[in-house]
């Protein structure tokens, strides 16, 4: 019998051949890709923000711009979480790598 074929032999994990500088590269990669779709979603809690200002200075009731001060408020909000937890799942998982 073959160490091949051995049944109590471990798998090998395919990512364990790998150069550590690929980790590096890969992260690398997905830092720039997540940054840019933050940047992505984070622009329409800032276009929120601008159109508020404008809305304020239109006279439009308290009401409307408390409504939309909420919902940019609750759009980057959750923009910048999911950015986070990305950052520390992606920084975890490539440091395991190394």
């Amino acid at each position: 019998m073959s160490v091949a074929d051995d049944p109590h032999r471990l798998p090998v994990h395919p990512e364990q051949n790998h150069h550590p500088f690929r980790a590096i590269r890969d992260f690398g990669i997905h830092s720039v890709v997540g940054t840019s779709l933050f940047a992505v979603i984070a622009t329409p809690a800032v276009g929120c923000d601008f159109a508020v200002k404008w809305l304020a200075q239109q006279q439009v009731s308290a009401y409307v711009i408390y409504g939309l001060n909420g919902a940019e408020a609750a759009l980057f909000a959750c923009d910048l979480t999911l950015f986070v937890t990305f950052l520390v799942r992606t920084s975890i998982r490539h440091a395991r790598r190394l």
